[in-house]
């Protein structure tokens, strides 16, 4: 996997960034002020910003050169054909205003197909290209149902789960366009394993406390353990400041120092974790939108507040459990004073379970919008 974190910024990634900014706010302004102002008024005020938005589009779609000009000729070539067929078509439709009727579904292959191309001929190239890649293809295949049952009741709630996608997508560009941009030419194997050490063998005079293999594809949020082997069990001791990860402590019993170790993750207590994440941002995410642009009666309103409320017990719940620690014995890796090296990668891993999180807090917000409508259809 290639390495992201370059941050060779340029004047390209900051056009790119600003026009993800403005088109999160414009995306916000959408929906706060379609329910708060006379709808001849605000379609007047569109009338002057749909312009406004097209052309930033053409910007943010002109930032992805910085990842167009590191692809196979071939590939860089097509992409930036079809990227720009996409801009054409966004001018002449600011002032010809298509319409394809029925066929409205090929304007949004048009629009959102090169950049989600775009995203997958990156995807082994590390985690944000492929949830770039997810929520692009999302975003095609909502807006490709809302194209035929646009006008219906469940048109609506389309729609409302539609603009999600697109902020995700939003947050996620800019996210990409902040880790930097990457050097394809980076050897991808030592990427590959982010916590894996060479360890000449498992003797103690070799341990540095990190575990020398990693379970899978799931690494988890680094956490590290303490063990007193003179009292013989594990100990709950909190470092006061990231410098003192590295640093040896006595035992706040006995006072011997401490073996200290970083957790060997697991898939079940990522995904517990990750679960939980997701129950309680989609939870959250459905009280912010729906308090403030929800136009559901009490009923409907009650019903959907208990269902969230279920969903956060039940989060906090998941994510505790993925969080706790079983510890039983001491590993024969573990050291006084351990390296630091996972702690290097946290917030790499942070980014992607909050990412992960994000996105799915998004499909739980649909979710729960899907169910009150069917209760209340």
């Amino acid at each position: 996997m290639t390495n992201y974190i370059t941050k060779k910024y340029n004047g390209i990634t900051y056009l790119g960034l600003a026009a993800c900014g403005f088109l999160l706010l414009f995306q916000i302004f959408i929906g706060f002020f379609q329910t708060k102002m006379d709808f001849s008024v605000f379609l007047q005020i569109m009338d002057v910003l749909l312009p406004i938005q097209s052309i930033i589009i053409l910007g943010l779609l002109f930032s992805y050169l910085n990842y167009i000009k590191l692809l196979p000729k071939n590939h860089a070539i097509l992409i930036s054909f079809a990227l720009f067929l996409a801009g054409v078509y966004r001018i002449l439709d600011l002032f010809l205003l298509i319409n394809l009727g029925y066929a409205n579904f090929i304007e949004t292959l048009i629009r959102q197909g090169p950049s989600f191309a775009l995203f997958l001929l990156y995807w082994k190239h590390g985690i944000m290209p492929k949830i770039l890649s997810i929520l692009q293809g999302l975003r095609i295949f909502v807006s490709v149902i809302l194209s035929f049952v646009g006008g219906s009741s469940v048109g609506y709630f389309i729609s409302r789960f539609l603009v999600l996608i697109v902020l995700a997508v939003l947050i996620s560009i800019a996210i990409w366009f902040l880790l930097g941009i990457p050097d394809l030419t980076e050897s991808p194997i030592e990427q590959t394993k982010p916590f894996a050490v060479n360890v000449p063998n498992k003797s103690l005079e070799n341990a540095n406390g990190i575990y020398p293999a990693t379970s899978g594809w799931v690494h988890g949020i680094p956490r590290m353990a303490y063990w007193c082997p003179q009292c013989a069990k594990s100990v709950k001791f909190r470092p006061k400041s990231a410098n003192e990860l590295g640093k040896a402590h006595p035992c706040p019993i006995c006072q011997t120092n401490l073996k200290a170790w970083w957790i060997e993750p697991t898939k079940i207590s990522y995904f517990r974790f990750l679960g939980g994440l997701m129950l309680n941002f989609g939870a959250m995410i459905t009280i912010l939108f729906e308090t403030n642009f929800g136009s559901y009666g009490v009923n409907p309103l009650i019903v959907l507040f208990s269902l969230c409320i279920i969903e956060i017990i039940t989060g906090t719940i998941l994510m505790y459990l993925g969080m706790k620690l079983n510890i039983t014995q001491c590993p024969n890796y573990a050291v006084e004073t351990p390296s630091l090296e996972p702690q290097k990668r946290f917030i790499n891993e942070m980014l992607i379970i909050v990412v992960a999180g994000l996105f799915l807090a998004f499909l739980c917000y649909g979710i729960n919008i899907g169910i009150l409508s069917l209760i209340f259809a």
